[in-house]
């Protein structure tokens, strides 16, 4: 079965090309918004496995509120992407890719943060 991944970003180009890498990695893109609010009401809708989410996003929800909205809601993983080094002081991300990203971490940092969620829940 193919995880099913949405995809957070404000910028177009970057978004299609994240999600031509994630199709060929062997994922299912079943979306790409560039709101923090779309990204809340479309995880309610199409329930993915696992949220790709851009910091920086237009509307009223940066990256980081929409994910706080959506693991109380959901309890979705999310990745969190930006330009930006991590600010270890801030978790509330499933992991964390700084841009621009090669294949293999963006691989290993998604099936990381699936399987830390999956055996939370199975505890």
């Amino acid at each position: 079965m193919l995880e099913k991944i949405i995809i957070v970003e404000d910028e177009i180009i970057v978004a299609m090309d994240l999600s031509l890498r994630l199709s060929r990695l062997g994922y299912d893109v079943i979306g790409i918004f560039s709101t923090g609010e779309d990204a809340v009401e479309q995880c309610g809708k199409t329930r993915p496995d696992i949220i790709l989410m851009d910091y920086m996003l237009r509307g009223e929800l940066n990256g980081l509120e929409a994910t706080k909205l959506i693991h109380s809601l959901y309890d979705t993983p999310v990745v969190m992407l930006s330009a930006l080094p991590e600010n270890p002081a801030n978790r509330e991300y499933d992991g964390y890719l700084v841009k621009p990203f090669e294949l293999f971490g963006l691989k290993s940092t998604i099936e990381n943060a699936l399987r830390n969620s999956r055996s939370v829940k199975a505890s």
